[in-house]
């Protein structure tokens, strides 16, 4: 467990200072049962996790409902539209690209899918696909229900627009570039300690949760062993806890 030792040492230095470091879990792409998503949601219930599945609106299954209502800790946030990518040839992948009325309506018709689909477990926050939105389109968030922002790296406000908090991803488990495949333990230890010390000398915001950022359908025996190990450390870990932001109390530091 040594590449466990950087995380552990930060989270020594929470403890010493009185500080509880609150971590959460964003798993994106969610549309349908399948095993790999049973993992995800089996392991949360056993040991007892609040998880957060971003779900693309559009192309969700009934079933996938009926999956999540047995694990009652799990919370639903809306993955963009269709995950459709609408970026220009050569740009980096995008789905939601200006206010348009195109763009408008379907992130209203999602949202409304998901309310009637999950009930209570759903919670209007958007969860953009690539964690990229347009600048522009931010302001017209909260006129059509969305009540919360979900991209990647730590926040630069509070809220990202009127009536829209923000509550980030930091650490990606997934290195994309060439195979998809787990970062590594010692990789992946080492960013979400740097986090938690950013957090704590308050370079960042201290009161924005750690998040991890998980992909269930890539991921392999290597990224689930780490996956749990990481579960289990934060949970018994006296200056650390996971908490599902937005969804509970989560502005303690």
């Amino acid at each position: 467990m040594s590449e466990f030792s950087p995380l552990l040492a930060e989270l020594y230095c929470w403890q010493d200072a009185s500080l509880t470091a609150m971590l959460w879990l964003r798993d994106d792409d969610a549309m349908a049962p399948n095993p790999k998503l049973d993992r995800l949601l089996n392991l949360g219930s056993t040991m007892e996790i609040p998880l957060v599945l971003a779900v693309v609106p559009l192309k969700a299954s009934p079933d996938l409902a009926v999956q999540t209502a047995q694990h009652p800790m799990i919370h639903i946030w809306q993955h963009g539209i269709n995950h459709t990518n609408n970026a220009p040839a050569g740009s980096k992948k995008q789905e939601l690209i200006g206010a348009t009325p195109l763009i408008l309506e379907g992130l209203e018709q999602g949202l409304v899918r998901l309310q009637e689909m999950f009930g209570t477990q759903f919670l209007a926050v958007l969860v953009p696909p690539w964690n990229r939105i347009t600048d522009g389109l931010l302001t017209h968030l909260s006129p059509i229900g969305l009540v919360g922002l979900s991209t990647f790296k730590p926040r630069p406000t509070l809220f990202a627009a009127n009536g829209l908090i923000q509550v980030n991803t930091h650490v990606d488990l997934i290195y994309w570039r060439g195979e998809r495949r787990f970062v590594g333990a010692h990789i992946a230890c080492q960013a979400i300690a740097d986090h938690l010390r950013a957090r704590r000398l308050q370079q960042v915001d201290i009161v924005e949760p750690t998040g991890i950022l998980s992909h269930h359908a890539v991921m392999e025996d290597d990224a689930w062993g780490f996956l749990s190990d990481l579960f289990a450390i934060i949970k018994r870990h006296p200056a650390a806890c996971w908490c599902a932001p937005l969804s509970e109390q989560s502005t303690a530091p």
